[in-house]
């Protein structure tokens, strides 16, 4: 009967601990992606940024050069 009881409790606890490392896993993954996402976005309105004033500079010496 105490036997019985105790491999109950351990495939119990191994069961909770399989759903917590999956639970775990799940969150980091979903973590780890909203990571990349907005470092990626962070790059590309970064690098639009970077092209967008380097545009801004050339119109603006082509404009002087051409006067």
């Amino acid at each position: 009967m105490m036997f019985h009881f105790w491999s109950q409790l351990v495939n119990h606890s191994v069961c909770l601990h399989h759903f917590v490392i999956l639970f775990l896993s799940i969150c980091y993954l979903i973590i780890f992606k909203f990571l990349i996402f907005c470092s990626t976005w962070f790059k590309l309105t970064q690098s639009g940024y970077i092209f967008s004033r380097l545009q801004t500079v050339v119109l603006s010496i082509s404009h002087r050069k051409s006067l």
